[in-house]
């Protein structure tokens, strides 16, 4: 398809973004992972954002030109805290 223009609904659903590419996020399959699924729009743009179970792990996608941006955050109980971009 024409990506030139991208936007996160032109790439799929929710579920298929995060089931294409929650597994490079995380190292694993995340079928049965994710606790919550949100879409929020900010200055024009979606964003699918994804609660993935403890460790707590937040991703948030969005894409613009041609590329698909993923941002994560991963949290365990003791505050630490992993971003990954």
């Amino acid at each position: 398809d024409d990506l030139d223009d991208a936007t996160i609904e032109k790439i799929g659903t929710p579920e298929k973004v995060i089931n294409a590419f929650g597994p490079e996020v995380i190292g694993e399959n995340v079928e049965g992972k994710v606790l919550s699924t949100a879409t929020a729009e900010y200055s024009g743009r979606t964003y699918y954002q994804f609660e993935l179970e403890p460790p707590h792990i937040f991703i948030t996608a969005t894409a613009a030109g041609n590329r698909l941006y993923l941002f994560s955050v991963t949290a365990n109980g003791e505050i630490t805290v992993l971003i990954t971009i």
